[in-house]
């Protein structure tokens, strides 16, 4: 089962997915394409696939990307033939998407696809997450203005979890048990 996680930024999809693998054996995370520079610790094929814009653009030019999107100049996007195979060695692939990334996802592969979106406590604190962060003011409007869209959108999802600051293992388990039938 492909499980497309998807939610605002610092809404911690990584750290909910990347607790739920540490605990489920079977499950595994999908590595993704990127065009943006590794940040310190990041490993190419274990992170992303960091591939240059010229790679990124013949992988969509010939159809190879299931989904790919475009963040701060820099384009993410999920190989299509990577997808399939680890779905086929693996009962659980995690793949964290954008909101149009789960769309696109989700129409290419309606029957082996589930959504979840992971949505903070309130929007007052998904803002103070972001400012938080050491982006600066222009890039933190951008990721607020975001956030408001993709928060719009969760109703479209099969499962909504909320991961409430110091509440991790709520969410954690939350998620556990939405994978569990496909284990």
């Amino acid at each position: 089962m492909f499980v497309i996680v998807s939610g605002p930024s610092t809404v911690g999809k990584s750290t909910v997915v990347s607790a739920v693998i540490a605990r489920t054996p079977k499950a595994m995370r999908l590595v993704t394409a990127t065009t943006r520079k590794p940040r310190d610790g990041e490993v190419d094929g274990k992170d992303y696939f960091f591939v240059s814009h010229e790679e990124f653009d013949a992988l969509r030019e010939n159809g190879e990307l299931l989904e790919w999107s475009e963040h701060f100049g820099n384009y993410y996007g999920t190989i299509r033939k990577n997808c399939e195979e680890q779905c086929a060695r693996h009962p659980v692939v995690f793949g964290v998407l954008d909101i149009n990334g789960a769309r696109a996802a989700r129409q290419a592969l309606p029957e082996t696809t589930v959504t979840v979106f992971i949505e903070p406590e309130n929007e007052a604190d998904l803002v103070k997450r972001m400012r938080a962060r050491s982006h600066g003011e222009d890039e933190q409007e951008e990721r607020i203005a975001r956030a408001r869209l993709e928060l719009a959108a969760a109703h479209e999802y099969d499962h909504r979890i909320r991961n409430a600051d110091g509440k991790l293992h709520e969410a954690v388990d939350a998620l556990s048990r939405i994978i569990a039938p496909y284990l």
